[in-house]
């Protein structure tokens, strides 16, 4: 087996519901949860999460740590930055990036990278779980293509080792009325704001 080969499966069916913050983030001092308003105290930021109430999801406003006295009563000021209303989720903060998960459909989801000193995107791409943060990188596997189908023939020439093909084929009989997707392991750089290919490849199933 080609070396750096991760094989793994997933059989996704439904929405997440509750949102986990990113291992290797910046774990809250603080997490007051009302229901309808989730807030959170990092040691420079403070983030509220307001479920919106025309989708499954939350608005975002951070606030910087220093503009708010009281966690609660920060919620009514004028924001720093914020996410407008959507499928929004808090995935976490490191130093000054912001992670930000979009949808309410199974995987692969939407993660949105944002730099809080520039308020600007800085990356946003499809990702399959697992996502953490490692040395200073977002660790997440992305979508290579569209899923293989049963009765379709598809090839990524020169690029998937022969036994994930197989593999491939494997899960397409076991499962014929699901999809299966690739997709390799990225790190993006915070700093440089650069993509690095693995060579890691995972399968998934998908609808």
């Amino acid at each position: 087996m080609k070396k750096g080969l991760l094989l793994m499966t997933l059989l996704v069916l439904s929405a997440i519901s509750i949102f986990a913050i990113v291992s290797g983030s910046e774990a809250p001092e603080t997490l007051l949860d009302s229901g309808f308003l989730r807030s959170y105290l990092f040691s420079e930021y403070v983030v509220y999460e307001l479920r919106s109430p025309s989708s499954a999801g939350y608005t975002l406003k951070i606030l910087r740590r220093e503009f708010v006295d009281d966690i609660k009563s920060g919620f009514f000021k004028r924001p720093s930055f914020s996410i407008p209303e959507g499928p929004n989720f808090l995935m976490g903060i490191f130093n000054d990036i912001l992670l930000v998960d979009t949808g309410t459909a199974p995987e692969p989801r939407t993660v949105s990278i944002y730099d809080l000193n520039t308020e600007q995107l800085i990356h946003r791409d499809l990702y399959f779980s697992p996502v953490e943060i490692v040395d200073g990188h977002l660790s997440y596997f992305s979508l290579l293509e569209n899923p293989f189908r049963a009765g379709e023939e598809r090839d990524f020439p020169g690029l998937l080792p022969e036994e994930l093909y197989e593999k491939i084929e494997e899960m397409l009989e076991v499962h014929p009325y699901l999809g299966v997707a690739v997709a390799e392991r990225l790190l993006f750089n915070f700093e440089t704001e650069q993509i690095v290919r693995t060579g890691e490849f995972s399968l998934y199933y998908v609808q």
